[in-house]
């Protein structure tokens, strides 16, 4: 599995380790919201493949920087690998503030949008 798309579903933090085993996984955009900030920075060091992450956890705020900074050291680890970054308004991360600190082949970006049109390499669309 390369890509998954996971919304409609209450993936709870228990869950998400199940994904580790995803070695391939190159792009993942996950709506719930079950899931933790703990959770998923735990997540993304064993994604070694990943190239586009999208978390949205449906307006419960549970999403903070732990993520911003898992995903920000599996950037440092795999320059010049682009790597893409997309939380929505209802997480808790201030990007702004850790902007000087960011990987240059990290791109991160709040997105409001529910669904996307997306596909790995391509920039996602809202709808």
């Amino acid at each position: 599995v390369e890509t998954l798309e996971i919304e409609g579903l209450d993936i709870e933090d228990s869950m998400i380790n199940s994904l580790s085993g995803l070695s391939k996984l190159a792009f993942l955009d996950i709506v719930s919201p079950q899931i933790t900030d703990a959770s998923m920075s735990v997540l993304i060091p064993k994604l070694s493949s990943i190239t586009f992450l999208r978390v949205n956890d449906a307006g419960s705020e549970k999403i903070g920087m732990k993520t911003l900074d898992a995903i920000a050291g599996e950037a440092r680890k795999r320059q010049p690998q682009p790597i893409e970054f997309v939380y929505t308004e209802t997480s808790t991360i201030d990007a702004e503030s850790r902007k000087t600190m960011l990987p240059d082949n990290l791109t991160v970006a709040q997105r409001n949008s529910a669904h996307l049109v997306s596909f790995p390499g391509s920039t996602p669309r809202g709808f």
